[in-house]
């Protein structure tokens, strides 16, 4: 049975009611609040749900996505898409795509035509390439293994171009100057968890939970300019696409700013940290959402509490 976005929303918002009648876990928030809340709550969740629903089809069919899903200078190329193209083909590529999308922070525009879409990724992941002239080798993992020089080569041709590149809006205060470094740090940090294998075969003890994994990888995940958020959304995407077994433990409140101030609208400013992570982790199980749907959802509706997201902003 298919639930509309209303009839979810008015789920979660009773849901909301009723934890707040029985626990008084929420400050002074207001009907049309907690109305706006539970819209961006099923925002998030339907975000979540299209990913998953992208890996099922790629475990019934591992061939599902075509080649031009992968390929940057395709009309079709879809970076989430493409990170599951690779998946049964070649894993670090698939991970080294999520970690450049995460990182460049890029996402489809509404406007323009398909060329137009993931901008910023087609032109670092494609390496400057054209449909109509594809002259050089995309920045792909076994590239940059090959020659971990092309990513400085790369900048220095972004620079004497001037072309403008622009990070996303959870990224706005990365620059291109930084690539090389954060390019480098990632190998590191492959290198020092024992590789991509070690990754994702279940390098740590086999009978840890998907949250616990989930945990663990986040205290190793040590990547220049991969604060809280990266990190999080690096792994909560890898957990969502199936391409690792992991699920979030909780939402990570701490040395977070959007998310937190969410937290301390909901539950009261004078929270503290640790009362915020515990308010939350109660309040989305209590509800029936993902902790990673949860926190999502606390930094959409702090930026304005009063207003369900508008038709555009939905899955």
């Amino acid at each position: 049975m298919i639930i509309t976005h209303l009839e979810r929303a008015t789920q979660l918002y009773q849901a909301l009611q009723d934890y707040q009648q029985s626990t008084h876990a929420f400050s002074q928030t207001s009907q049309r609040q907690l109305t706006a809340f539970a819209n961006h709550l099923v925002a998030s969740e339907r975000q979540a749900q299209y990913l998953t629903a992208l890996a099922k089809r790629t475990l019934v069919t591992p061939t599902y996505w075509s080649t031009q899903r992968a390929n940057p200078n395709s009309a079709f190329f879809d970076p989430v898409k493409a990170i599951l193209y690779w998946q049964s083909i070649d894993i670090a590529e698939s991970l080294w795509l999520a970690f450049l999308l995460i990182h460049v922070g890029d996402s489809p525009q509404l406007q323009g035509n398909r060329q137009s879409q993931w901008q910023y990724l087609r032109l670092l992941y494609g390496n400057f390439s054209r449909a109509d002239e594809p002259s050089k080798p995309l920045l792909s993992w076994a590239t940059m293994t090959a020659n971990p020089q092309v990513i400085v080569e790369w900048v220095r041709e972004c620079q004497s171009h001037q072309i403008s590149f622009k990070f996303g809006k959870h990224r706005k205060y990365e620059s291109i100057k930084q690539l090389p470094q954060v390019v480098d740090s990632y190998g590191h940090w492959l290198a020092d968890i024992g590789g991509v294998a070690n990754l994702t075969n279940g390098g740590i003890q086999q009978d840890l939970s998907a949250e616990q994994r989930f945990a663990h990888w986040y205290k190793t995940l040590n990547i220049y300019r991969f604060g809280r958020l990266a990190k999080f959304e690096f792994l909560s995407l890898l957990g969502y696409l199936k391409v690792l077994a992991i699920k979030a433990d909780h939402c990570y409140l701490t040395k977070a700013t959007g998310p937190k101030r969410g937290a301390k609208l909901l539950f009261g400013h004078y929270t503290t940290d640790p009362q915020l992570e515990r308010l939350a982790v109660q309040t989305a199980e209590a509800i029936g959402v993902d902790y990673a749907v949860f926190e999502a959802a606390l930094c959409h509706w702090q930026a304005s509490p009063n207003h369900a997201p508008s038709p555009n902003d939905l899955p």
